[in-house]
């Protein structure tokens, strides 16, 4: 999932596996987390939402980086990829039909805040 957020760009991968990670276009981001229960069980129910989408996305060669306001969803699947896009303001207020597949991908996020937060207070 890539999420335009006005001078910067935040992309979300999840894998079946449990891995994920979160990058941000301004550098830096979030790598692995797949040795944190909580978020691997996130991750890999964001990909099993993800694959409730087929049919709302659409195959694709192109992955531009998504408008301030929007957010791209990618499924990557044998032969390809494919795309479904939402404005976020809408995916926020719980409007248009990608809102669960978001809600998935924003626990995801939430679980690494979570451990970016205890490592934060670790002595």
């Amino acid at each position: 999932m890539d999420m335009g957020l006005g001078k910067a760009v935040a992309s979300l991968t999840s894998f079946v596996t449990g891995d994920a990670s979160l990058y941000y276009s301004t550098g830096g981001g979030i790598l692995g987390g797949v040795g944190h229960a909580a978020l691997r069980g996130a991750a890999k129910e964001f990909v099993r939402v993800a694959s409730g989408f087929f049919d709302q996305t659409t195959q694709t060669s192109d992955h531009p980086l998504p408008a301030t306001d929007q957010v791209c969803f990618y499924l990557v699947i044998p032969g390809g990829w494919r795309r479904a896009e939402a404005k976020y303001t809408e995916l926020m207020t719980g409007q248009g039909a990608l809102v669960p597949l978001f809600a998935a991908a924003q626990e995801v996020i939430t679980q690494f805040r979570k451990i970016e937060e205890a490592q934060a207070n670790l002595p």
